[in-house]
């Protein structure tokens, strides 16, 4: 049976109503333990109503809070659901995570890493950092995208900025997180390797 949450009427006999009322007690347990200890679970370390795991659906829009209030809660940001929290009094929502699909090993023994990598603080900020061959005047577009607001390059026998050997970022997209590798104090169309440092918003 479905669960029924107009059971019993009035009307009801004990004998026709009973089948219907254990049916919804049933479907509560069975419902209620999908992300929590079970009703009758007196396990010290796992009580009835504590939960196992948390299932968050995407909300179409920030929820409001009160003064009193924060709320968690998980939204859709480029195809990706992330979860966020907003602040007492509708203050401004913070992501909480980000999607890390381009991060980690491409291969092991020995570790290789994925040429581009970023990571994310909660809050706006977000730091890219990786290790790309290029030639002079090379685009090289980051992801997740967001604004950049620094860009930090260097050849691999340099540090950053501190000689004639540094790369250099220009045409950093205020609206994107584009921006172009030049190489203003050598002369050379080869492949060269370059680290970068970035931040975005």
């Amino acid at each position: 049976m479905a669960y029924n949450p107009n059971i019993p009427l009035v009307s009801n006999l004990m004998v026709t109503s009973q089948p219907q009322i254990q049916s919804n007690f049933q479907t509560i347990n069975s419902v209620f333990s999908k992300n929590h200890s079970s009703l009758n679970n007196l396990d010290p370390g796992r009580l009835q109503g504590m939960h196992t795991v948390l299932t968050l659906r995407p909300q179409s829009t920030d929820p409001t809070t009160t003064v009193d209030q924060v709320s968690l809660y998980t939204k859709t940001v480029a195809g990706v659901t992330s979860i966020f929290f907003r602040p007492s009094n509708n203050q401004t929502p913070i992501q909480l995570t980000y999607s890390s699909i381009e991060t980690g090993l491409q291969s092991e023994d020995p570790d290789v890493f994925l040429p581009r990598q970023y990571t994310f603080l909660a809050g706006p900020f977000i730091f890219y950092v990786g290790r790309v061959v290029v030639t002079d005047g090379t685009i090289i577009s980051l992801t997740p995208n967001s604004t950049l607001l620094y860009v930090g390059l260097t050849m691999a026998e340099g540090g950053f900025g501190t000689d004639k050997s540094s790369a250099a970022a220009t045409n950093i997209n205020s609206g994107g997180t584009n921006f172009t590798v030049r190489f203003p104090f050598i002369s050379t169309t080869d492949p060269t390797p370059v680290f970068y440092l970035a931040i975005g918003q």
